[in-house]
């Protein structure tokens, strides 16, 4: 028998406390969620490797939509792009040191994600990826 992985359920607590530190929008155009059109991204899917950290703060962001619709859908389609940007975390990074281009209300903006979000630059490798500064 293969050994149980973490369960894909995000705890309460931790949900809660995602979506109050990306003030209830998604991180990626910045629209106000509204259940059931959002979902939490796991920047290090399970499938890549991060189920060590399926459900940290700094793994974990908010966006409008499913795994097929709206950001969320956009995301899992354009990965390259969203590595880029930070709403996934390549292989051989880690989401505790790879910033997240999140939509403010001023524009877009580079911050780590974490307990709060905190300024950030582009990671080295995100600036090769093409990723604007």
């Amino acid at each position: 028998m293969k050994p149980r992985l973490e369960s894909s359920t995000i705890p309460k607590a931790i949900r809660e406390a995602v979506l109050e530190r990306d003030d209830h929008a998604c991180v990626r155009c910045g629209v106000a969620i509204q259940r059931p059109y959002y979902s939490l991204q796991h920047r290090d899917p399970r499938g890549a490797g991060g189920s060590r950290l399926l459900h940290t703060m700094a793994n974990l962001v908010t966006l409008c939509g499913s795994g097929t619709t709206r950001c969320h859908g956009h995301v899992e389609s354009y990965r390259d792009e969203s590595k880029a940007h930070g709403w996934l975390v390549p292989n051989g990074a880690v989401p505790e040191e790879w910033p997240v281009r999140r939509w403010t209300p001023d524009g877009p903006r580079w911050m780590q994600p974490g307990n709060e979000w905190a300024e950030a630059v582009p990671h080295e490798w995100q600036r090769e990826m093409g990723a604007a500064a």
